[in-house]
Parts: C-alpha cells; sequence; structure tokens
C-alpha cells in the first residue's frame, strides 16, 4: 500500500508540474477609462485594456502564461503557436445581423458604455519583446497562408511593430431587428461576409462601418477571430501590447504585457523521465531491506 501511494503522490507531482504555466484562454476588449478625471467618457480619455462588464482596468497577468505548442503541420510548421487570447474592440453602439454561424451570431453586442468615441478606429501594436535574443514573435492575421506572418518582431533588433486593426472596417451596424438587406443590383438578401458595395438598399436603423481612412470608422467596435501568434525559438517571452486610436481621439493605452511560454515536446518526456527516476528512487529508500 505504501508503494501505491508513494507511486500515486509521484503522478500528483507530475500534473501538478504540467500545470504551473496555466493558460486563459478568451477575449481581451479595449475601450476607455476616464483618464482626464471629468467623469464622463469620450474624446480625450486614453484607450485603455478594460472589463467589458464594468470598465475596470485589466492587466496581461490576469490571461496567465500562455502555453505555445510546436506546429507540426501547414504554413505555420515548425513555428510554437497559440491562439487563445482574442483582443477585441468595444461596440458604441448596438450591432447585430440575421444569421446563424459560430463567426458572427454569438460575437456581436449591444453597446457599451466603455467604448471607445464613433469614429475612432482602435490599432494594436506590438511595444516590446522580450525572450531569447535573436527569437522571432509574429502576428498571423486571419489568413494564414504561404505568405507568412503578417509582422514580426526580431528580439535584440526590433523597435515596435506596425499596427493591425481591431476596428472591423466591414461590419454592419444596427439593431438587430431587421434582416439583411437585399443588394440593390440583384434583389438577394447579403449573407456574411459579403459587404454592400454601397449604402443603398439598407433599412432604417443599418448601416456600414465603411471605413476608409482614419476617423471614418461608424463605429469602433471589432471581433476576429482566427488570428495567432508564434515563436521560432523555444523559450519564456513577455510581450507588451498597446492599443492605439488611428483617429486621434484617444491616447495611447498603457502596456498590456502578457507572458508566453515555448517548450518543445521533448521537454514533456524529459519531465516524466525525470519522475520515473524520482519514482524508482522512492521505492528504492522504501523498499524494506533485505535480512
Amino acid at each position: 500500500m505504501k508503494k501505491f501511494s508513494i507511486v500515486a503522490s509521484a503522478s500528483a507531482v507530475a500534473l501538478a508540474l504540467l500545470a504551473l504555466a496555466p493558460a486563459r484562454a478568451g477575449h481581451v476588449y479595449g475601450g476607455i477609462t476616464d483618464t482626464n478625471l471629468d467623469t464622463v467618457l469620450g474624446a480625450g480619455d486614453a484607450l485603455s485594456f478594460v472589463s467589458n462588464t464594468t470598465g475596470a482596468i485589466v492587466t496581461g497577468a490576469s490571461q496567465g502564461v500562455q502555453a505555445m505548442s510546436l506546429v507540426t503541420v501547414g504554413v505555420q510548421a515548425g513555428y510554437f503557436q497559440t491562439s487563445n487570447i482574442t483582443f477585441t474592440a468595444l461596440a458604441g453602439t448596438g450591432l447585430g445581423w440575421a444569421g446563424t454561424g459560430a463567426d458572427f451570431s454569438g460575437a456581436y453586442r449591444p453597446a457599451s458604455a466603455f467604448a471607445a468615441n464613433a469614429g475612432a478606429y482602435i490599432e494594436l501594436r506590438i511595444d516590446s519583446v522580450t525572450g531569447p535574443g535573436g527569437a522571432k514573435f509574429s502576428f498571423w492575421d486571419t489568413e494564414v497562408n504561404a505568405s507568412g506572418p503578417a509582422l514580426t518582431y526580431i528580439i535584440g533588433s526590433s523597435g515596435p511593430s506596425s499596427y493591425w486593426n481591431l476596428t472591423d472596417p466591414e461590419l454592419i451596424i444596427g439593431d438587430g431587428a431587421a434582416p439583411l438587406p437585399a443588394n440593390p443590383d440583384t434583389g438577394v438578401a447579403y449573407t456574411h461576409p459579403n459587404v454592400a458595395p454601397t449604402l443603398d438598399g439598407l433599412p432604417a436603423g443599418f448601416t456600414w462601418n465603411d471605413v476608409s481612412g482614419p476617423g471614418t470608422a461608424v463605429d469602433p467596435y471589432g471581433h476576429v477571430h482566427g488570428r495567432s501568434f508564434t515563436v521560432d525559438t523555444p523559450g519564456d517571452y513577455t510581450v507588451n501590447y498597446v492599443l492605439h486610436d488611428a483617429s486621434g481621439q484617444h491616447p495611447d493605452s498603457q502596456a498590456f504585457a502578457v507572458s508566453y511560454s515555448a517548450v518543445p515536446e521533448p521537454g514533456s518526456v524529459a519531465l516524466f523521465t525525470g519522475v520515473g527516476c524520482g519514482v524508482l528512487l522512492l521505492r528504492r529508500r522504501f523498499a524494506p531491506k533485505k535480512s
């Protein structure tokens, strides 16, 4: 019985060790907080990473350590990848369209009191990355293809990265009560992800975001799935993300520091090998001595 309990305890230790780097999969919301202290949210208040329900400022530590797994097939083969976190810009107006599907039926939300102003175009950038020297930390947009990542930060040589959009330039805005409009040229109702070429034919209460430049967004909202991050070298990383408003209405956010850990598959084998050796040593130590 004692031998069994020792083995069981060692197994528990192994499981605990594997859980030392927890990751929280979910959404991180970009909005604004009352940084100019006039008790009203609006232009001049800085962008912030906030709770979508309370508006409280959140930090990257709330996401835990993001585990990056080695990819063995496809265009990301050879990279360590994670797509656990979806960065999202809060909606300033009611958003919705008729239809079904995971891409949009549950993703669009009612207006948030903590959203950026109308016309704001929210972007995200990587300000800094710490990790193994020379390693490459990359952002991949929704179209993961042979062209590779959308941008790459090389540790030790890169400065702040280019921006990528959080505001969705093609979203449909309305109260969600009316169905999608028909294409005025064909009479056929639009379906996601089709985009109307003009504002013609939209029912009352609906419009297109129709972003053509900073300050032209009807709503700052964006909720894009399918994006991911990779590194090309095993190790531990800390990435500082910053929100930016291309319209100039809101100052940049404070840095949001997210931790990542990329461990090659042999590391797990080594862990269990080490645990196994420990079990053998314990068994020898507690084994009854021969008389």
